[in-house]
């Protein structure tokens, strides 16, 4: 396998991997409605980021339920750092995948360089075929393999997207 065919893999992973980022939505208005998730900054929340759920809204004010907390806060705009929506959770697997394929690719190829040792026995050598540019190859497509599997592990854990929401 020759590195334009690892190129052309790469690009189909890539290729996977960027209409979902395209479609994050943009921004949204205030005021959210009641039942969003939102991520909230505020003094009056102790100055630290804070996820929950809008509550209710009344006119210029929001009932802000935490996750930590069962009571809801009142917040004015005024008393709010930053505020963001939740745009539902997303994976990236393919971008994970497409990484771990790369990195694995080079480590097994340069693991395969490193560990290579002419043939001298005839009967050993049915496995050298190549030389040291096969073990390349094969140390490259082991790594790749390997790496992409891994990548595509770590990029299924679920992650949460947020908006910014605009006053």
């Amino acid at each position: 396998m020759d590195m334009k065919c690892l190129a052309l893999i790469f690009v189909g992973f890539m290729g996977t991997a960027v209409p979902g980022i395209a479609q994050t939505p943009g921004r949204i208005s205030w005021p959210p409605a009641a039942g969003t998730r939102v991520r909230i900054v505020s003094p009056v929340l102790g100055g630290e980021r804070r996820v929950g759920t809008i509550a209710a809204v009344a006119g210029d004010t929001l009932q802000f339920r935490p996750t930590e907390f069962v009571s809801t806060v009142s917040l004015k705009p005024s008393e709010i750092t930053t505020i963001e929506v939740s745009a539902g959770t997303h994976t990236a697997r393919a971008k994970w995948a497409a990484l771990g394929f790369l990195v694995g690719a080079a480590a097994g190829a340069g693991i395969g360089s490193a560990t290579y040792t002419p043939c001298k026995d005839s009967f050993k050598c049915i496995g050298d075929i190549g030389g040291r540019s096969g073990n390349v190859a094969l140390g490259a497509i082991a790594g790749a393999l390997t790496g992409g599997v891994a990548g595509a592990l770590w990029g299924s854990r679920r992650r949460e997207s947020w908006v910014p929401l605009t006053r």
